[in-house]
């Protein structure tokens, strides 16, 4: 009964969390609010568009670790100048995203590539964020049902720092600055992918297509230079753009492929987002320092062991900072050293964390403690049962005499018990917190108006896995009475009262001993 308690529990919390996970923050949707989560949730204020292309972008390219997108995710978030570009900038797209990150040469080509990757399923990757029709789909379920069939990301088509028909066909060269920012960043497939959304019989034109335009894109890569030989039914297109790491840190290779990986609408695609296509320049060297003749030589500094050298300063750990709920970030706090050298090693100024729900349901730590007391009861109700079996086995003469094992397995079976039947009350004050959690939560919600746990009855796992649990420990607080009442306790289990056993002790045994023989 115990075990079967403790599978319920353990499904009913997987399920719960999955479903708290898809609880969405905003007012707008009934969620708590961005400002009231516990942790920093970076695209939680930020418009559709980018919000559900980050979502989708994560369900299906950087979920798991087999996912084309998965390491570079991991590093990215952990990115502390990546993610200040989105909080403190006025970034509001994927497009404006890494038209910011080709300004910047602090940023890690992890951050780089992912959010090119998000851009890159923006144009018309994914039916749930752009269609030729106009008409999007909800195949991810990131979008709420009022939204289900808006393209939310058509808005992207018109912005205005593209030139109209730079990409169409015709002898012409990228022209806007914009454009160029993403050629440079994310390289020749994100073009490529720009430039299919350009093919004759769509409804939907971006601003930098021609309407008419039928165009067939192949793209070749040199060391230092990078031309583009587009080849149409009418006429040819040359253009040439040369890539430098002057001042700008480590910059991605264009790459040569001209799709990506996406798993939408069930068809699989061929995907360019390789990991071996970073290159790795190794960073500027510094200038050397020149040292004069008539300078003079410096002292040599004193070995000081490193237990003598003063600790490092250490603030305290920041909120998670992730780009939506339920998924990995990282947290900083400031590491300062108020002397000239201190000791080694240098504490760790950001670390990995595990952005928490947004739902209003903080259920969790409960439902694992009602795990283990489940899987703990089971355990020992195991080896009393065992004990139990041993001794029917035995008569009077074989307790005469006690060797060592006897005395030990004497042991379980006079202590056990009682410890189980602690673990049944602490199993009861669980369950019913439980109960107040799901059920009472939704009274006070409907009629007092109140939040407390309001998002917890939403949840059919939790309700279900409270209706059990409290059902089945009713039935064992029964089975208990009636077993107390029909049968004789055990010999080994017999022990006195004590008269002098007063207010609440006796009491308290008495409920106790209502548990059970």
């Amino acid at each position: 009964m115990y075990l079967v308690c403790g599978i319920v529990v353990l499904v009913g919390r997987s399920g719960a969390h999955t479903f708290l996970c898809d609880v969405r923050p905003q007012l707008a949707y009934g969620g708590m609010g961005c400002g009231n989560t516990s942790d920093s949730l970076l695209m939680c204020a930020e418009p559709s568009c980018w919000r559900h292309a980050i979502n989708i972008t994560h369900q299906v390219n950087a979920s798991i670790a087999t996912d084309n997108l998965y390491q570079v995710f991991t590093e990215a978030v952990t990115d502390t100048e990546c993610n200040d570009i989105i909080t403190k900038t006025r970034v509001t797209d994927p497009i404006s995203m890494v038209v910011v990150l080709a300004t910047s040469s602090t940023v890690t080509d992890a951050c780089k590539t992912f959010h090119c990757g998000v851009l890159e399923n923006t144009m018309n990757t994914f039916s749930d964020l752009n269609s030729a029709t106009g008409v999007c789909t909800n195949l991810y379920g990131s979008k709420p049902s009022s939204e289900a069939e808006t393209c939310v990301c058509s808005g992207l088509l018109d912005v205005e720092g593209f030139d109209d028909y730079e990409l169409s066909g015709g002898v012409t060269t990228i022209t806007s600055s914009d454009m160029q920012d993403i050629f440079d960043v994310c390289g020749a497939g994100t073009i490529a992918a720009m430039r299919r959304m350009c093919s004759a019989g769509s409804d939907v034109y971006p601003k930098w297509c021609m309407e008419t335009t039928v165009t067939t894109t192949t793209y070749t890569e040199t060391t230092s230079t990078v031309t583009e030989t587009e080849t149409s039914t009418v006429t040819t297109m040359t253009s040439t753009s040369t890539t430098t790491t002057a001042d700008t840190g480590r910059r991605l290779q264009v790459r040569t492929d001209s799709t990506y990986e996406g798993r939408s609408a069930g068809v699989q695609k061929d995907g360019p987002w390789d990991l071996a296509g970073i290159d790795e320049v190794s960073p500027s060297p510094s200038l050397a320092t020149e040292r004069h003749l008539q300078d003079a030589t410096p002292a040599p500094t004193p070995s000081v062991a490193n237990d003598e050298l003063p600790e490092y300063e250490t603030g305290d750990w920041s909120q998670c900072t992730c780009y939506q709920q339920c998924v990995s970030g990282v947290k900083t706090r400031t590491v300062d050293c108020l002397s000239d050298v201190c000791q080694s090693p240098k504490p760790a100024a950001k670390e990995g964390c595990t952005c928490n729900h947004a739902a209003q349901c903080e259920i969790d730590l409960r439902l694992l403690i009602l795990l283990i007391v489940y899987f703990v009861q089971a355990a020992c109700a195991f080896i009393v049962f065992l004990c139990f079996l041993y001794t029917l086995t035995q008569t009077e003469d074989d307790f005469i005499k006690l060797g060592f094992l006897k005395k030990f397995a004497g042991f379980f079976h006079k202590q056990l018990p009682p410890l189980i039947r602690i673990l049944v009350i602490v199993q009861l004050i669980q369950v019913v917190y439980l109960v107040i959690d799901v059920w009472i939560g939704y009274l006070a919600n409907v009629y007092l108006d109140s939040t407390y746990q309001k998002d917890c009855f939403a949840s059919n796992d939790l309700r279900l896995t409270s209706q059990i649990t409290s059902g089945i420990w009713v039935f064992g607080a029964i089975l208990g009475k009636c077993t107390k009442q029909h049968t004789r306790r055990p010999d080994w289990l017999y022990s006195p009262e004590r008269p002098s056993r007063g207010f609440p002790m006796k009491q308290f045994k008495q409920c106790f001993r209502c548990l059970g023989p």
